[in-house]
């Protein structure tokens, strides 16, 4: 889904009693085939540069990926998308900030 927004990234987001870093990077899609990822080791996410219009979305699912590994939680990667698009867009069209 392309919402056409740019969303300021913050450079990082605290989860639970974990700070996690947030890093925009070249070529995460080439490279990796992911427009973002949550690294558990290093409590980092990181999104593509060239997916400026989907951050918001982007960032959401990486922070539910985050949540479900800082948690032990078990959410299904497919519900993990739809969480994070479904998520974003309610935040978006109710004019609530991250």
């Amino acid at each position: 889904m392309n919402n056409g927004d740019k969303v300021k990234v913050p450079d990082k987001i605290k989860i639970g009693p974990y700070e996690v870093k947030i890093e925009i990077v070249k070529n995460r899609a080439l490279d990796r085939d992911h427009a973002g990822e949550y690294f558990t080791r290093e409590l980092k996410i990181d999104l593509d540069e060239s997916y400026k219009e989907r951050h918001g979305e982007i960032l959401m699912h990486e922070i539910i990926e985050a949540i479900n590994d800082l948690y032990n939680l078990n959410i299904e990667h497919h519900d993990m998308m739809v969480l994070g698009v479904a998520l974003y867009q309610m935040l978006k069209e109710n004019k609530l900030t991250l």
